[in-house]
């Protein structure tokens, strides 16, 4: 699973109010949700 598929999963989490952490990523909210390697 690639970093940009989580990217679009927590972008789809977040229109939802929705933050369900996955391990190896750090979560950083600006204007939209990235997923960043560890």
């Amino acid at each position: 699973v690639t970093a940009k598929r989580y990217q679009i999963f927590y972008d789809l989490m977040a229109s939802s109010g929705v933050n369900v952490p996955f391990p190896k990523f750090h979560l950083r909210q600006s204007n939209h949700l990235e997923a960043i390697f560890t």
